[in-house]
């Protein structure tokens, strides 16, 4: 059942806005969501309803945003603790049902949007900080999660309901944490190593999981999400120096672009715009956005300098597509970032937000609506940009 706060679009639904340019605005949507931290996971959207959903963190529910009525609905039955779900999920397009990969919790937790309710399915999975990388949808229509913690890969089976784990197990700690990436051409999955040695690939079609490329050294060397263009996933360096590219034609991993010094550098996942090939990442604990031309394996740094501080920007950010214009939500930053993919141009943008910790979760975009939406992490409120 949803425990439901209405506020319909017409009316003002928000504490602070701020217009962006004459098309565009960034605003916070009512009612305050008490306590922190309480989303991580990047929401799903229901397209025939205009509704996204969120896995609890630490929230005592799930989330449920109403796009079309501008409502927050908490989703219940839930269960209960920390640190439970951090991995965005998938909608299966068979069952229509949505999938999240437990963090701290026990167990894979199971939206259905026609209901209106959340439970847990699948067997009991020990440990902690199992699963971190968001899900990826297979062309079989099953869905695999690449293992944090955990000692193997994840696959759900929406179409008879199982959970279970595939491949050989994989040894050590925060090994995979960057989602990963799908080659349309093979249906392979690809990610890049965070405290892993090597990258990762998983064949869906025979359930095969292997390491690939050179041994990199390090921790911490890559957590911002991959992006894939014609061939290849980039991935931006988080404590390792440069960019990681996966040939997935040939399964080649090598390092582009020049060395960038200092740690966390790059933790948001990268959003490509298609029409040009370019990815972008926002900044973490340095202080310029990266860009990734894949079509030449060019990078380089863009804009001005950037706030200030660690941990600036950490969710992934959405490519709002009639404008080009991408938006990254702050996580210790002040504002919004918004990069524009037509001049290369970054700034600051909506109102100031102040607090530490605001926003994790990477954005839902709603197409039909011209929305994306942020779910809140320490903050109190979703953030919306309506262009």
């Amino acid at each position: 059942m949803f425990v439901q706060w209405f506020l319909p679009l017409c009316q003002s639904s928000v504490d602070m806005s701020l217009v962006v340019s004459e098309c565009t605005v960034v605003d916070r949507m009512s009612p305050a969501l008490l306590g922190r931290p309480k989303y991580w996971s990047r929401g799903v959207l229901v397209e025939e309803s205009c509704r996204i959903y969120s896995a609890p963190y630490s929230a005592p529910h799930a989330l449920c945003v109403d796009v079309a009525r501008g409502t927050v609905e908490e989703v219940e039955p839930c269960g209960r603790g920390l640190r439970r779900y951090v991995a965005g999920g998938v909608r299966s397009p068979e069952t229509g049902m949505v999938y999240f990969a437990p963090y701290d919790a026990e167990r894979v937790m199971c939206v259905d949007p026609r209901a209106g309710t959340a439970s847990e399915i699948g067997p009991v999975l020990q440990g902690f900080e199992k699963y971190c990388a968001d899900g990826i949808l297979a062309c079989n229509g099953s869905i695999y999660f690449a293992p944090c913690s955990a000692d193997r890969v994840l696959r759900v089976s929406p179409a008879d309901g199982t959970v279970e784990v595939v491949g050989p197990a994989l040894l050590g700690r925060n090994k995979f944490r960057a989602s990963g990436a799908l080659s349309p051409a093979s249906g392979c999955m690809y990610f890049a190593p965070c405290d892993a040695d090597r990258a990762l690939a998983v064949n869906p079609a025979c359930d095969d999981v292997k390491e690939i490329g050179p041994e990199l050294p390090g921790d911490s060397k890559y957590q911002a999400g991959g992006a894939y263009f014609e061939g290849a996933v980039f991935f931006a360096p988080h404590s390792h120096f440069r960019v990681l590219r996966i040939d997935t034609s040939t399964e080649t991993v090598d390092l582009v672009g020049p060395s960038y010094p200092g740690e966390g550098k790059y933790e948001a996942g990268g959003v490509l715009v298609p029409s040009t090939g370019r990815i972008y990442f926002a900044p973490c604990n340095t202080d310029r956005v990266l860009r990734i031309d894949a079509t030449t394996s060019a990078v380089a740094e863009i804009g001005p300098i950037v706030g200030g501080g660690s941990f600036q920007y950490t969710a992934r950010g959405v490519l709002a597509p009639s404008s080009g214009k991408i938006f990254f939500p702050p996580c210790n930053a002040r504002a919004m970032l918004c990069v524009s993919s037509e001049d290369d141009s970054v700034e600051e943008v909506g109102p100031v937000l102040g607090g530490y910790d605001k926003y994790r979760a990477g954005g839902v975009l709603v197409p039909r609506l011209r929305t994306i939406c942020f779910a809140p992490h320490a903050a109190h409120r979703v953030l919306r940009v309506r262009f």
